[in-house]
Order: C-alpha cells, then structure tokens, then sequence
C-alpha cells in the first residue's frame, strides 16, 4: 500500500484582510440584530394594543425598540467602515437592505 501525502493547504479563497472579514461579519451581525428587535418590537406594539404607558408588554416593545435604535446606529456606522477597508466592496443590494434597516428604526423613533 503506498503512502499518501500529506494534503497541503491550498492558496486562500479571499484576498480581504483579516480586518475587513471581522468588519463585515460584526456589520451583518448589527444589521440583522437590528431587524430582529425592530421586528418584534413591531409585533408586541400590534398586538398589545393601546396599553398603558406601566404595561410590561409596552415596556418589552420600548425596550427592543431601544435596542434595535442602538444597533442601528452601530450598523451605520459599520456600514461606513466596511466600504472603506475592503478591497471588494460588498454587493450593492446588501448595503442597500442593510441602510434601510438600520434607518427604520431611526425614523420610528420620530413618528
């Protein structure tokens, strides 16, 4: 039986830095936390109604709206330090969806 070779690792797959793949991943990571509690905080103001302002419902719903306005800043903010640091910039329809993510719970916030 002959003996096999050890397998050599083979060239990488992406030419970005370490940086821009940690960048882009903690950007996707804010932006769909982001959508995550704008979401839900939508479905518990639904379907709590017109609750008062001590209802522990209304104060989930404040609360992850709060969070989802937190996240959303930081996700602009990602936004802005991806397009700079990678070589390839990410498609177009992500940053897209991505900026309209993060701006509707700043405009919920004002309505």
């Amino acid at each position: 039986m002959a003996k096999r070779k050890p397998r050599q690792p083979g060239p990488s797959d992406t030419t970005e830095r370490r940086t821009a793949d940690a960048a882009t991943v903690a950007w996707m990571f804010s932006a769909m936390t982001t959508l995550l509690c704008a979401g839900v905080a939508a479905i518990v103001w639904l379907f709590a109604g017109q609750g008062g302002a001590g209802d522990p419902v209304m104060l989930l719903a404040r609360l992850l709206h709060f969070g989802s306005l937190v996240t959303a800043v930081v996700s602009l903010a990602l936004t802005v330090v991806v397009l700079r640091i990678r070589r390839a910039p990410p498609p177009r329809s992500i940053t897209i969806l991505a900026v309209i993510v993060a701006v509707l719970p700043i405009l919920a916030a004002f309505l």
